[in-house]
């Protein structure tokens, strides 16, 4: 069976608060809901390198549920 690396988004990838220069600002719209997201767009990258180096699988631990995959 294949290792699960769950994550999460706000707090950990889209940080509560200023966040550095390195992060990019994304606004997304959820059943009317419109919402801002700071991501760093190295984080991708890297979360794929350790699935990769692990076997593991990347899942969304997040409130967002189904609309992590689209945002």
């Amino acid at each position: 069976m294949k290792p699960l690396l769950l994550l999460d988004v706000d707090g950990v990838l889209n940080p509560m608060g200023r966040p550095t220069p390195d992060f990019r600002r994304y606004r997304c719209t959820i059943d009317g809901e419109l919402y801002t997201v700071h991501l760093n767009p190295r984080h991708g990258r890297r979360l794929l390198d350790l699935a990769l180096a692990t076997g593991a699988e990347l899942v969304w631990a997040t409130t967002w549920e189904h609309h992590a995959n689209d945002w």
